[in-house]
């Protein structure tokens, strides 16, 4: 029998100070156009990789940063790669794997933002969004 599918929702209050204008929708848009993820935890890293401003409705997305000049691990000798074998690796520096999108909506009358925080069996923590937003908001 199968499982029915499991998807959890988080929500992040968002406050601009009372002196300054209000406009959540122009926030979240710049955090948008950085275009660049933060660091979160280990080696991951989030980034809001789609914002319609219209709608108030994007996606961010989860992927994962790896050091191509690291060691490699060969699980078939299960001992450390050769040099030729990692001379053989070519990943383009702008694709990353481990991609997770997470889909979300921003109401600006309640400045908050609520997005997807687990489904199809991959999560995105409220810390994780939250740390990420921080980052992004002082650049």
């Amino acid at each position: 029998m199968a499982r029915n599918p499991k998807v959890e929702v988080g929500a992040l209050n968002l406050r601009i100070p009372e002196e300054n204008y209000r406009d959540y929708v122009a926030l979240v848009q710049a955090v948008s156009e950085l275009r660049r993820g933060f660091r979160v935890f280990g080696d991951t890293y989030v980034a809001i990789s789609w914002f319609d401003e219209g709608d108030g409705i994007g996606v961010i997305s989860k992927y994962t940063e790896i050091d191509l000049d690291g060691e490699w691990f060969d699980i078939e000798k299960f001992d450390t790669a050769e040099p030729a074998q990692i001379e053989e690796i070519n990943i383009p520096g702008s694709l990353k794997p481990n991609h997770y999108r997470f889909y979300f909506q921003l109401d600006s009358d309640l400045h908050v933002l609520a997005f997807e925080s687990y489904g199809e069996s991959r999560s995105l923590s409220i810390n994780s969004f939250e740390k990420y937003m921080r980052e992004a908001l002082l650049q």
